[in-house]
């Protein structure tokens, strides 16, 4: 039966914890969810469209929520039937104003671009989301100016307005940007003319919004390349798609069961996202075992981690930044030193000093960590974003004893039944609340 979303569907987790109570390890089979970083572009992406879209893999996490309450709030028709959630935005209004809880998610700056197509004028709150430093909407407010759009700040909200079209621009992005590549992107697929955007990202989250708007009919040249060439079409189509597996959550599984020394069979994965993760595995004695393009079974049972972890973060096909952190637990329990380094978000080290608070011996030069074999000791700490919050999980169990992290909030904003899938690993859990 399909149902409506609700808004007491939105629960409040800022008192609760997730209580570790104890580790028994298993061989375990897992599904890996879809995409929290394609779903949401992918989702705001339908508001350019008056048709209904389909989209499949649909993961059953807090932001998704979010975004839902918000369609909600400005007239959308939102359905969901097991992953898959058929959204319909046949929204008129000269002035939408976007709900205070876009302020949650940072994927909601994106709203600006495809609420420009239904309206001349949109209100909507700063974005939120992880804590990661300075991350300014300032390139995003550069680009929709540059397009033809006002963009003004009242009252602490970003009110956001055009004429009577956006117009075609040729922007080169001075350093790959996700969330920007992804606001140009759907300007440009209804705006006046032809644009040519330069040096975008090209993660597969972005690539999978490209093949959405490609589905719904937008012209689009130079996929695979550094350079997109998109035509603006005033219909869009309705389309059914397809999200791509979290390349983030499995990466997390992975580096997990390898902290634990176990055996793991990941479905629901494409195997071309990580490479570079399994290059550090299998030089530390891993063994990965490809069953087809998307299932595979990492047995860390005999690795020896005697190699330890070199790496350094870059915009895709390099090294993501989002497993940075997990990937210091891992090197927590290499044989031999670490060293990775941060070139994306330069302040994503808040990790670090949690890491220090259990015993970990790292030391930190600029945007260089330097890491060495550690025994931790567990406390019960806070997580303050999604990754912060997986990582110091993932720490736990290098000297395993029952804990307790806080900031669970975190956890269902980006995973969907992590605790069904701890519990397969092994892990005894529960989330409580004081």
């Amino acid at each position: 039966m399909q149902k409506n979303y609700k808004s007491n569907e939105l629960l409040n987790y800022e008192s609760s914890y997730l209580n570790i109570k104890s580790l028994n390890k298993k061989n375990a089979e897992i599904s890996v969810q879809g995409s929290k970083n394609a779903v949401l572009p992918v989702m705001i992406s339908s508001l350019l469209t008056d048709n209904t879209i389909t989209i499949n893999n649909v993961p059953k996490i807090y932001d998704v929520k979010v975004l839902c309450e918000i369609f909600k709030n400005m007239g959308s028709i939102v359905q969901i039937q097991k992953d898959t959630l058929k959204i319909k935005n046949n929204i008129t209004k000269d002035t939408i104003k976007v709900d205070k809880i876009a302020s949650e998610i940072r994927a909601s700056i994106l709203l600006a671009a495809p609420l420009l197509k239904k309206s001349k004028k949109v209100i909507m709150p700063f974005p939120g989301g992880d804590q990661l430093g300075h991350r300014p909407i300032d390139i995003h407010i550069d680009l929709l100016e540059k397009f033809g759009a006002s963009v003004k700040v009242e009252n602490n909200n970003l009110v956001i307005s055009r004429g009577q079209n956006l117009n075609s621009i040729q922007y080169t992005f001075s350093q790959k940007s996700v969330g920007a590549s992804q606001q140009a992107i759907m300007c440009a697929s209804f705006a006046k003319g032809t644009t040519l955007l330069e040096n975008y990202s090209q993660e597969p989250e972005t690539i999978n919004l490209i093949n959405a708007l490609l589905s719904m009919g937008v012209k689009i040249e130079g996929l695979g390349t550094n350079k997109l060439r998109i035509t603006g079409i005033s219909y869009f189509k309705s389309c059914n798609i397809d999200i791509i597996p979290d390349r983030l959550e499995a990466g997390t599984l992975i580096v997990l069961n390898c902290i634990l020394k176990s055996k793991l069979k990941l479905n629901n994965i494409l195997i071309e996202h990580h490479s570079l993760l399994f290059s550090e595995l299998l030089k530390n004695g891993v063994t990965i075992t490809n069953l087809n393009p998307n299932s595979i079974i990492v047995d860390a049972r005999q690795a020896k981690f005697d190699k330890g972890i070199r790496l350094s973060t870059m915009p895709y096909p390099g090294f993501p930044t989002d497993l940075q952190p997990i990937m210091c637990c891992l090197a927590l329990i290499c044989n031999a030193k670490s060293v990775i380094i941060e070139n994306i978000y330069l302040e994503r080290f808040e990790h670090i000093n949690k890491l220090k608070k259990m015993g970990a011996n790292i030391y930190k030069e600029s945007n260089q960590l330097t890491l060495f074999k550690s025994s931790l000791i567990n406390m019960n700490l806070q997580g303050d974003d999604i990754r912060d919050f997986v990582t110091i999980l993932c720490a736990s169990f290098i000297n395993f004893t029952p804990t307790r992290i806080y900031g669970v909030k975190h956890m269902y904003r980006g995973h969907e039944d992590l605790l069904n899938k701890l519990k397969k690993m092994g892990i005894d859990s529960e989330v409580c609340y004081e």
